[in-house]
Formats: structure tokens, C-alpha cells, sequence
């Protein structure tokens, strides 16, 4: 399973845009490969960035995200497990490194990194063991007091779960090829993750109750807009008990005890 799933990124680089929308939200906000320096200077205060520091993105994409525009003197580093992602991220930043590599298998020293960046990754790994390997790798490259970044963890009773697997469903029905879609089990599931992964929570955020529906995106702009508008009247009710994913972030304490 774990190689499909990795394939499918790998071919989806070579044919995608690299100016399409992720499906994912980074505090509220639809976040695109293109922009935006607001939405960055939000994730750069919340991660107490100083002056200096070094930064992995993991997952990075054909980019340009906004922590390469605006963030100059950092030492950054992008990393995709698709080259052809790599190859395009290159042609379009200059003040940034990137390799091609697996987030399982993380090819960089140990207590590297200060900071560390998987917007919109952990729902797509193949397994819950490939999370956890992941985790681990990043707790491995970080330093003492380093921090890690991993919005988007699907909550497997959300409704936009539940959407997601009929979609997938569907596209398994009509023989169209998707990714994988993780879901976990609530809070609990994630706080023993970053536990066994020796990763101490920080903080986190639970999303609005319902996410815009993946399959109203190739709906004409009108109607698209009309829905969105329903979907925020929804999430504006206060429905806020059953969040449709978790943004966390973790501190690395290089602990040797359980952190919970």
C-alpha cells in the first residue's frame, strides 16, 4: 500500500499545476502554493521564529510557498518525495535547498534542525506506521526545544472525513486514481502518536466543524460560492464539537520519560 500511495505522488507532480489549491486549511485560511505572506507571518509568530533559524519543509511541493519569499535569512530547506516537485521548486527559489527524499527516511543529521514544517502532510501518508516512523525522523532531526509544525491531521468521525471516503469511493468505482486520506481518532489518537514519537504538544487547534466539500471544487464559480457561503453559515452556529481536523504543534524535549 505504501508504495502506491507514494507513486501516486510522484506522478500527480508531473502532471499537476504547481498554482493549484491544497485541500487543506493553515489557521482558517485556504492555503495555496502561491501565497500568501499573511498567512506565513501567523505560522512564524506561533513558532517563535528568531533570527536564525534552520528550517525543514517536508512535503514541500513545486512550492512557492510564503516561508521562502519572506523569510530570507533562514537556512531552509525544502524536501518532496516526487523530483519532478523538486526540479520546479528549484527553478523558482533561489535562497532555498532541496532534495528528493521520504518522509519515513529523513536523510539529515541528527539535532539539525530548529524548526520543522509538514503543512498538509500527515493525512496523506500511506499508514499510521508511516506517521509514526515520520515522527519519529523528525523528532531524531530536531533539536532540544526544537519545534515541529504538522496542521491537518483528519478526524475520523468529522463529517469532512466521512466526505472523503465517499469520494474515494467513488473515484475507486470509476477507476480514477487518489490519494490516501488518513483519518484519527480524535485527540487521543494524536496526543499518543506524538507521545511514542517522544514529541511533547505545544499546542493545538481544532478546525471548524465542516471543511468546504472536496467535490464542490470543479463546480462552476457561482454555485461554488453559493455553497461556501452555506458551509460558513454552518461552521458560524457554533457547531464546534466535532472539528473536521487538528492543527499541532510539538516541541522536541529529547526526553527519555513519557512526556504525557
Amino acid at each position: 500500500m505504501g508504495n502506491r500511495f507514494k507513486q501516486h505522488w510522484i506522478n500527480k507532480a508531473k502532471t499537476g499545476r504547481s498554482e493549484q489549491i491544497v485541500f487543506g486549511t493553515v489557521y482558517g485560511q485556504e492555503y495555496s502554493r502561491t501565497h500568501d505572506k499573511a498567512t506565513f507571518a501567523k505560522i512564524a509568530v506561533d513558532l517563535n521564529f528568531g533570527k536564525h533559524e534552520t528550517i525543514l519543509d517536508v512535503g514541500c511541493g513545486p512550492l512557492a510557498r510564503p516561508e521562502y519569499q519572506y523569510a530570507p535569512q533562514h537556512l531552509i530547506v525544502g524536501m518532496d518525495i516526487a523530483r519532478e516537485n523538486v526540479k520546479k521548486a528549484q527553478s523558482t527559489v533561489q535562497d532555498a535547498d532541496f532534495v528528493v527524499a521520504d518522509a519515513e527516511h529523513l536523510p539529515f543529521k541528527q539535532d539539525y534542525f530548529s524548526r520543522v514544517l509538514c503543512i498538509g502532510l500527515i493525512s496523506h501518508l500511506p499508514s499510521k506506521k508511516c506517521v509514526q516512523d515520520s515522527l519519529k525522523d523528525v523528532q531524531r532531526i530536531l533539536r532540544v526545544g526544537g519545534i515541529a509544525y504538522l496542521p491537518w491531521w483528519m478526524n475520523s468521525i468529522g463529517f469532512t472525513m466521512i466526505e472523503r471516503r465517499f469520494a474515494m469511493k467513488l473515484m475507486d468505482l470509476l477507476r480514477v486514481g487518489h490519494a490516501q486520506y488518513l483519518g484519527f481518532n480524535g485527540k487521543s489518537e494524536v496526543f499518543g502518536l506524538l507521545q511514542n514519537a517522544r514529541l511533547k504538544l505545544r499546542s493545538m487547534e481544532c478546525s471548524e466543524t465542516l471543511e468546504f466539500p472536496w467535490l464542490f471544487y470543479w463546480l462552476p464559480t457561482k454555485l461554488r460560492l453559493a455553497l461556501r457561503k452555506l458551509v460558513d453559515k454552518v461552521n458560524s452556529c457554533g457547531l464546534n464539537r466535532l472539528p473536521c481536523s487538528f492543527n499541532v504543534t510539538a516541541t522536541c524535549a529529547k526526553s527519555k520519560v513519557p512526556l504525557f
